[in-house]
C-alpha cells in the first residue's frame, strides 16, 4: 500500500501539530490513488465509495448520491445535512446506533453504500458469502425499538 502523503496520514494515523493532539486510530485514512480519493486501513482492505442510499435519517427522507472517482466535496449551509451523510457512513462502520437518528414519524431508517474493492471481494468470497464483481454491498437497519 503507497502512503507518501505528507500532511501526516500515514498508516499511524491523523498527526496533529508537534506536541497536539493526534488521532491514534490508524482507521479510515484518507489517501489518494489514481485521481481518486480511497478511504484504506493498513490492517483491513482499501475502498471506493460508489454509492450511497439514506432512507429515514434526521432530516433526510430519501437520498441517493452516486460518486465518481476523483475528489467529492459536500458543501452547504448549515442545517443542510453535510454530518448526517458523514454519520450515516460511521453507522456502516459500525458506529452506535441511536433511536433518535429515526426521521420523526418512522420506524426505522437504511443506510446502505456500494463501494469498489477488489480486496474486500475476495475477503467476502472466501467466507462463503456470494460476489459478483469488485463490489461490496453494506447495509444497516437502525429500529425505533432500539434494534440495529
Amino acid at each position: 500500500m503507497a502512503w507518501g502523503m505528507s500532511n501526516g496520514i500515514g498508516p499511524e494515523g491523523l498527526k496533529g501539530p508537534p506536541g497536539g493532539p493526534s488521532l491514534a486510530s490508524p482507521c479510515p485514512i484518507i489517501i489518494y490513488r489514481g485521481g481518486g480519493v480511497v478511504l484504506s486501513c493498513p490492517r483491513l482492505i482499501s475502498f471506493m465509495l460508489k454509492l450511497l442510499r439514506i432512507s429515514n435519517i434526521a432530516i433526510i427522507s430519501e437520498l441517493e448520491m452516486e460518486f465518481a472517482p476523483g475528489l467529492t466535496l459536500l458543501t452547504g449551509e448549515t442545517g443542510a445535512g453535510k454530518s448526517i451523510l458523514v454519520d450515516a457512513l460511521g453507522l456502516l462502520f459500525g458506529a452506535r446506533a441511536s433511536s433518535e437518528l429515526i426521521r420523526t414519524g418512522e420506524d426505522r431508517a437504511v443506510v446502505e453504500a456500494i463501494f469498489e474493492s477488489a480486496e474486500g471481494a475476495r475477503a467476502a468470497e472466501s467466507h462463503g458469502l456470494p460476489v459478483e464483481g469488485d463490489d461490496v454491498v453494506l447495509r444497516r437497519e437502525v429500529h425505533a425499538s432500539g434494534k440495529g
